[in-house]
């Protein structure tokens, strides 16, 4: 968790008082898992808490108890998306550091062009795998859009 929150320094937590009963960095990464999943709205965000509240909890400590949609609409209507756009390329930059080759997160195998060779498991394999082992469907998440 420490290096996420290191990526995310520099943004500005923008809730004050009672609006900030949760972890400003638990929050992006719930939202951060709720996107990779195909979630688009803050309702999907407090939906994808509610069904992973196992999962969460093996690596957040949710000492509030989790996140309502109103929560993460009022932290994404509020963060500065300059700062914001800034830390998220660090944190992209700092998880492709360990990555090689492709990462497929929508569970397709890449393809050699021209030969017929048999399939042989590789990376991209286990984080499909993963993924269906945690129920996440990452396919979906901005798959015709691009970050600008």
């Amino acid at each position: 968790m420490d290096r996420f929150i290191e990526c995310w320094e520099g943004v500005v937590d923008p809730r004050t008082g009672n609006a900030a009963l949760h972890n400003f960095y638990e929050l992006l990464v719930i939202a951060l898992c709720t996107v990779l999943c195909g979630g688009q709205s803050a309702v999907d965000m407090a939906t994808f808490a509610q069904a992973k509240e196992p999962f969460l909890r093996s690596f957040l400590k949710l000492e509030n108890g989790l996140p309502s949609h109103d929560t993460f609409s009022r932290l994404f209507r509020q963060l500065d998306p300059v700062q914001f756009g800034l830390a998220f390329q660090r944190f992209m930059a700092r998880f492709s550091e360990k990555i090689q080759g492709v990462v497929a997160i929508d569970g397709k195998r890449g393809k050699t062009v021209g030969t017929q060779a048999p399939h042989t498991p590789n990376a991209n394999d286990q984080i499909g795998d993963r993924n269906k082992s945690i129920g996440a469907d990452a396919g979906q998440a901005g798959r015709n859009r691009a970050l600008t």
